[in-house]
């Protein structure tokens, strides 16, 4: 085989520009990465980011629940304490019943005749002496 110092010089310039085309496809891959790996390291930033935020949120909803817990055993302490007090302010009505029946039978004792037990003519104590019974 003759060597052929044209055809050569033809597979050398065509070696070349393949070896061209190579580093030219081995520059953009090499950037690609570095944009790949500068944009991964931007993801991973704003992830840590979310997390942080997720784990603040989860923190305040965590406060939330426990205030709130709070607030409803409040509001059945005072729903308990509104009851007592209907239940006092009923037994306050009777007691008042029972001390305006108290006055009358006093006033009565002492206005009476001792000898008849009963009052002056045209005179009348304490008006409706019924004691309220259970409503």
């Amino acid at each position: 085989v003759l060597w052929n110092p044209t055809q050569a010089k033809y597979e050398l310039m065509e070696i070349s520009e393949r070896k061209h085309k190579s580093t030219k496809n081995l520059h953009l891959v090499t950037r690609k990465a570095h944009t790949f790996k500068r944009l991964f390291h931007e993801a991973k930033v704003e992830v840590e980011q979310i997390q942080h935020e997720n784990a603040s949120l989860r923190n305040s909803c965590s406060k939330v629940n426990s205030e709130m817990e709070v607030v409803q055993q409040l509001h059945k302490h005072l729903d308990h304490i509104h009851q007592l007090t209907l239940h006092s302010l009923d037994i306050c009505s009777r007691e008042r019943v029972l001390l305006r029946h108290e006055n009358a039978l006093l006033e009565r004792l002492y206005y009476s005749d001792p000898s008849t037990g009963k009052l002056p003519a045209g005179m009348s104590v304490g008006g409706d002496l019924e004691i309220e019974r259970d409503r």
